[in-house]
C-alpha cells in the first residue's frame, strides 16, 4: 500500500487513486513546495516513509 501526497496540488493518493484533496502549511508556505523547509510555514517536506 503507497500513500502520495503532491505538495503543489495537495492531493492524497493510495495506490495511484485518488482519495482527498487538502493542504499542507499556511500562508505563503500553503502547497508551496519551495517553502518546505520554512518550519510552521511549509508543506509537509517530501520524504520516503518505510
Amino acid at each position: 500500500m503507497t500513500w502520495v501526497f503532491q505538495q503543489s496540488t495537495g492531493k492524497l493518493k493510495r495506490d495511484g487513486n485518488f482519495v482527498y484533496q487538502g493542504y499542507a502549511g499556511k500562508g505563503d508556505g500553503k502547497v508551496n513546495p519551495n517553502m518546505e523547509s520554512v518550519p510552521n510555514i511549509g508543506p509537509l517536506p517530501k520524504g520516503n516513509i518505510l
